[in-house]
């Protein structure tokens, strides 16, 4: 009797199931278990739901809306039912941060370089009638005024800055800034360019306060001694006047310690204070670029000074731009670029005539022949027939100022062409 009893119940059960099972939607996997010795129904296993992936509902009960990760909602998870709130992804023209796209994003900022004008940065060294240059005017071999006339290389680079832009190299003002001053002196509008007395180097890329606009020569640490009647071992174990935790400390150091020479130092905050600690005899060496030294011991009355001609270091002088400042940086890349081709294709203020009329397109187009080259960059299509008859080409500016044909006589070695043996290479104008 008890056998057919539990073989009816369990009949029972399974027609019951099975209605149950056709009566409602959401138990589409429903699994019962049943105790033999107590007949008791437990409750419904929870089983992963496919409609609902990341998660787990009793089904026999309607699940919520789906949390299924939103295709327009990549970053999180929203329910379906609900509309998204705006996406956030990153807005190309603020590339900078996240805008919600239902909101325009700000203007992004346009730079200012200190003086406010409407056109271009040329328009406004046009409207101000000058090209501002910083320098080093306390040295002649860097720029110097006698009669009212700039000279120097740096005042001459400056003059062909001028013709290209304005169309008179007289139209120029050479200031004086201190290295430590440059990145400021650019900042607030003070210079336009900076062209010498402060190396280029990796602090004023990672700043991004200045950029280069191109090398102008490469310098040469040099060593200068008090005595040129004393042997070079004299000096060794003596004392140098420096300026602290500089390019020239460093570089000197390594020079030091490779040559075993026990130098010691005193140290300075700046160049000045070096000179005149030098000049007091307060040390026997000092150390510093070739063109500074040459212009120091110029400057001395009736000096006993000698500069040695062992490289310390190599240094590379560029012309600087303040940062963003992309019309003049090209502007003064492609200017110094030129004066370079003129030197390596022989172009000079004797032969000019012959090569305006040269069947070679690169030389036609540096001479103006196509003036929608040099009006592309903003620049007079025939500057550089005015610069070379008034100051030659590259080789002739470097000579007469510094070079073989001044008072200094700095021999340019690195700072030749590639042709010469040098490590200048001009980029094609085509």
């Amino acid at each position: 009797m008890k056998v057919l009893l539990t073989i009816s119940t369990l009949f029972c059960l399974f027609i019951n199931s099975s209605a149950l099972a056709q009566s409602s939607p959401y138990i589409d996997r429903v699994t019962y278990s049943v105790e033999p010795a107590s007949n008791v129904v437990v409750m419904p296993t929870i089983s992963q739901n496919a409609a609902q992936p990341y998660g787990y509902q009793y089904t026999n009960t309607p699940p919520p809306s789906a949390i299924s990760q939103n295709a327009a909602q990549p970053y999180g998870y929203q329910y379906t039912n609900t509309p998204p709130p705006p996406t956030i992804p990153q807005n190309a023209a603020q590339p900078y941060g996240y805008q919600y796209t239902n909101t325009p994003p700000p203007p992004r900022p346009t730079p200012h370089y200190g003086n406010k004008h409407t056109g271009g940065y040329l328009d406004y060294i046009r409207s101000q009638g000058k090209i501002r240059c910083g320098t080093n005017t306390k040295l002649k071999s860097y720029a110097y005024l006698e009669d009212d006339v700039w000279h120097g290389i740096d005042a001459d680079i400056c003059k062909a800055i001028a013709l290209a832009i304005i169309g008179d190299a007289d139209k120029i003002e050479m200031i004086n800034v201190e290295p430590d001053d440059v990145e400021k002196a650019l900042a607030n509008g003070q210079i336009d360019v900076m062209l010498s007395g402060k190396p280029f180097r990796e602090v004023q890329e990672i700043n991004g306060k200045v950029e280069s606009a191109g090398l102008i020569y490469y310098d040469q640490q040099l060593l200068m001694v008090a005595d040129k009647d004393q042997e070079p071992e004299f000096y060794r174990g003596k004392k140098m006047c420096i300026t602290t935790g500089s390019d020239y400390y460093r570089k000197f150091e390594e020079y030091n310690t490779k040559h075993d020479l026990n130098v010691s130092y005193l140290t300075f905050g700046d160049m000045d204070k070096v000179k005149e600690a030098f000049l007091l005899k307060r040390c026997q060496m000092i150390t510093a670029s070739a063109l500074y030294l040459s212009g120091l011991k110029q400057s001395m009355m009736k000096t006993n000074a000698k500069i040695y001609p062992d490289q310390i270091a190599l240094i590379p002088v560029h012309a600087l731009v303040r940062a963003h400042n992309r019309e003049l940086r090209l502007a003064v890349k492609w200017i110094l670029n030129a004066l370079f081709l003129a030197e390596q294709y022989g172009i000079n203020g004797q032969n000019l005539t012959f090569f305006t009329s040269h069947n070679n397109q690169e030389i036609r187009n540096l001479v103006g022949d196509d003036p929608k080259l040099w009006q592309g960059l903003g620049l007079r299509s025939f500057w550089l027939i005015d610069a070379i008859r008034l100051l030659g080409n590259y080789g002739d500016i470097y000579n007469r100022n510094i070079g073989e044909d001044s008072d200094y006589k700095i021999e340019r070695r690195q700072g030749k062409l590639v042709k010469d043996g040098g490590l200048i290479y001009p980029i094609p104008f085509m």
